[in-house]
């Protein structure tokens, strides 16, 4: 089997835009090394380092293949898709930041405190992304 396949019928179905594409086993090899990279890099951060930042990444990952998909389908309303990612990835970093793990409390104050930073920075950020 050949790392590289020709798809022409699947690029007549319109469901891949270019000619090549790599075996599953191939793009599976490569996200692996990409995680296995980022635990070594943020191996000092503790298993809460490497949790937050994989789980960004695959949060990333996620929105932009939704993104092409529903967008593949006619969505006209890619920033509804943006703005929801930005409000989730806020949310799950607020919670992750502002819990006493030992504990399992929430701060409250600095959640309401961060809510507001986050209005006035980052959601018109999202809300105006074309």
């Amino acid at each position: 089997m050949t790392v590289i396949k020709s798809t022409a019928r699947l690029g007549r179905l319109g469901l891949v835009p270019d000619a090549l594409v790599l075996p599953h086993w191939l793009a599976l090899t490569f996200s692996l090394l990409i995680f296995v990279g980022l635990g070594y890099a943020y191996r000092s951060h503790g298993i809460k380092g490497v949790g937050a930042i994989s789980t960004q990444v695959l949060a990333i990952v996620f929105v932009q293949l939704s993104t092409k998909l529903v967008l593949q389908h006619g969505f006209p309303y890619p920033t509804c898709i943006a703005l929801v990612h930005f409000s989730l990835v806020w949310l799950v970093s607020s919670f992750m930041t502002r819990v006493d793990w030992k504990r399992y409390v929430v701060d409250k104050e600095e959640l309401v405190k961060d809510a507001a930073w986050y209005g006035r920075r980052i959601l018109p950020i999202a809300v105006l992304q074309t």
